[in-house]
Order: structure tokens, then sequence, then C-alpha cells
């Protein structure tokens, strides 16, 4: 990764991806409501539950999980979840970053070392480690890339002015918050992750953006750059994004 961050910040980067990540997998989870038949009382006044033959139909050659219902719905749940594959990803990217990477070979050249890394198909359950730090390095790319030419960055954002030094823009925590509005808006679409989501990404990423301050010259524009390209970096590989 030519953005280059230490074990501090990259942990803090993971530890981000992996509560999002179960987040929006938890938002997505349908809880199913059994119709239990009608009661009737014993003669202890217990209240029982009449019994129900439940017929299944499984086809030929399968499981029948798409038949079933109870412990199956997380099967279901699971399938009806799925991850963007290779080109999906690099597309993606490509999109919420203005950047075309028919101009940028190290785009394509690190796109090409890592094909096989990232995800080959859209099932979730193949998704591995492998797969999201593929992610990250790839969106890293396009993130230093996107900080580093005034030809991006100039037309990235519509109201943080990115020209502007630390203490101008990222001493307070509203300025931080329209920084991170400007990028949940690009990347993710305004109002389209549950409130829970968005709320802990907003606390996450305002602790990040303190982190990144630490140490650097709060009166060049360059470090507030530096510090879009870390927050860049943390939302390209989030769930939101990544998720079909």
């Amino acid at each position: 990764m030519k953005f280059n961050i230490n074990n501090k910040i990259f942990w803090k980067l993971v530890s981000f991806l992996m509560i999002t990540t179960m987040l929006v997998f938890f938002n997505q989870c349908v809880v199913q409501e059994y119709d239990l038949g009608q009661t009737g009382t014993s003669s202890q006044g217990v209240v029982e539950e009449e019994e129900e033959d439940v017929v299944v139909d499984v086809p030929v050659g399968g499981s029948g999980e798409f038949t079933e219902t109870g412990a199956t719905e997380v099967a279901r749940t699971v399938t009806s979840v799925g991850v963007k594959d290779f080109e999906e990803v690099y597309y993606t990217m490509s999109v919420v970053t203005g950047i075309d990477p028919r101009d940028e070979g190290g785009i394509r050249n690190l796109f090409s070392d890592l094909r096989t890394q990232l995800p080959f198909d859209a099932s979730i359950k193949q998704y591995t480690t492998a797969n999201q730090i593929a992610i990250i390095k790839l969106g890293s790319e396009y993130c230093h890339l996107l900080f580093s030419r005034s030809q991006y960055y100039n037309n990235f954002f519509n109201n943080f002015d990115i020209g502007q030094s630390p203490n101008q823009v990222l001493m307070n925590e509203d300025q931080k918050q329209l920084l991170i509005t400007e990028f949940i808006n690009k990347f993710w679409g305004q109002d389209t992750q549950p409130i829970n989501v968005e709320n802990m990404a907003r606390t996450e990423l305002s602790l990040l953006i303190d982190d990144l301050l630490v140490g650097e010259n709060l009166g060049s524009s360059g470090t507030t750059r530096t510090v879009a390209k870390g927050v860049c970096t943390t939302l390209i590989a989030s769930a939101p994004l990544v998720l079909l």
C-alpha cells in the first residue's frame, strides 16, 4: 500500500471494518414469526400448543433448505446476502472515487496482482480474511491516488474544503462530521444504512481522524489530504460498499 499507516491505525481500521460488517449483517437478518396453531388448556390449567404436521418438500438432489422453515432461516439469510466479485469491487471503487483505472497503470497492476485474492464469486460463505485484506489494499491505492492528485481531489467533495489545513477544518467536531458525511454519502449513499450502523461509523471515524492528526503539521493542507486518505481507505473497504 502506498498509503502507509502505523500498526495502531491499521488495527483500528480492521476493527472498524469487522464491527461494521457484523452490524450490517445483523440488520439484514430477518426474524421469522411462527404460527404455532391453536392452543388449548390441559386439565392442570397449563396452556398447551397443538402439534401440526409439517410437510417439507425436498427437491430431488437438494437439502430442502429453501422450502423448510425454522432453523434454516439462517441458511436462507446467508444465501440472500452476497459480496461483489473481484471485477465488481474494482469497478465500484472506480465509480465512487471518480478514477478511471484505464488512466492509472498503478491501479491496473495492483488489481492484476490481487485478482486471485479478491472474492471470486458472490457467496458470503466463501468470504475470507484474505479477501478483506486484498480489498483494503486495492481501496488504499484508489484513495492514495484520489488525494494525491489535484485533478481528482478538487472534484471529489461538494462542501468540505480539502484545500484547507487541519487547523481550519478538522479541529472541531462539526467540520470533522462534514468530512465524514461527504464520504458516507459518496461511498454508502445518503440514508442507506440503519441509524445504528451510521452512528457507530461516525464515532469510530471521528476517533480515527484524531489519531491521524497526532504528531502531524496542523497548518498544512497536505495533512488534511493524508487524513482524508485514512477515512477513504476505511470506508471504501467497508461492508456497505462490498456487499451486493
